[in-house]
């Protein structure tokens, strides 16, 4: 008997993924309907190890190069997107799926009854020196069922973290209150700048990254969640100096740069970076 194939993390189809490269000793394959890139065997991964308190301050390759030192730079560009989330929900319960130390949650209060779920303990515990509800932890069942029926949901720079896409997607969209929308951001598998620097992509670091989305490989798993995309733009953001200095000097194979220029923000867009809002039917 002829094992059946595994269904796609995003649209569901069962093909097989085709090979892409490898990277970081990870083998990258593509699903060639949606275009989904993915680390082969992601589904299986548990990678809640990484983000200790060194994934926030440049203890190595991956992750942050002074997360908390960024702090005004990063408040600042989350100001712009509470903005760009108050378009679509003016108000009610928001829950942060990545809350990281709380900044954007420090923005949305004003306008939310907010709530955040993180899985590093270390960041968890710093948001909640701030006096926020950030509750360690993954976002399944039990932990849904804590944070209740909500709004609006963000996910800025989450969803290609996960192990299961789809499936914390479809909590999400099932604890959504009807009309309430989920905004969430990723890099863009199918950009001209993924297309040309291949496996040297900005954003192509397994295993910190699982998942590399294209838009219609994004918008078909929030389909599948019963969610309607109504937004998917490619803003431009003010970036803290260090951090793209640390992506750009570690992806070529040097050594992390010390935590520097973290409160210096650059605008930068490569249009490789997309911000989708998808909305519950009422």
């Amino acid at each position: 008997m002829v094992s059946p194939r595994p269904a796609c993390p995003a649209c569901g189809a069962s093909v097989l993924p085709k090979f892409l490269f490898r990277v970081s000793n990870e083998t990258i394959v593509a699903c060639p309907r949606c275009g989904l890139g993915f680390v082969d065997g992601a589904p299986t991964r548990d990678t809640r190890d990484l983000y200790d308190a060194g994934y926030f301050n440049a203890e190595g390759a991956l992750g942050y190069a002074d997360y908390e030192g960024s702090e005004p730079v990063l408040r600042a560009e989350f100001a712009r997107t509470v903005s760009a989330l108050v378009e679509h929900v003016g108000g009610g319960r928001l829950v942060e799926l990545g809350a990281a130390f709380g900044f954007f949650l420090l923005e949305a209060r004003a306008r939310y009854s907010c709530v955040g779920v993180e899985v590093s303990e270390p960041a968890a515990t710093a948001a909640r020196a701030r006096g926020l509800d950030v509750r360690t932890g993954v976002y399944d069942d039990p932990m849904a069922e804590a944070v209740g029926s909500v709004d609006a949901c963000v996910m800025l720079d989450v969803i290609e973290h996960l192990a299961d896409p789809y499936d914390v997607v479809r909590r999400v969209s099932q604890n959504l209150a009807p009309g309430g929308a989920l905004m969430l951001t990723t890099g863009d598998f199918g950009s001209i700048a993924s297309r040309l620097a291949g496996k040297r992509w900005r954003l192509m670091t397994p295993p910190e990254h699982l998942y590399f989305f294209t838009e219609a490989s994004l918008r078909a798993l929030l389909a599948r969640a019963g969610l309607h995309v109504v937004e998917v733009v490619r803003p431009w953001k003010v970036v803290p100096l260090g951090l793209a200095l640390h992506q750009a000097v570690t992806k070529v194979g040097l050594p992390a740069p010390p935590p520097v220029l973290g409160g210096v923000g650059v605008p930068l867009n490569l249009f490789d970076a997309m911000r989708v809002v998808a909305r519950k039917p009422t």
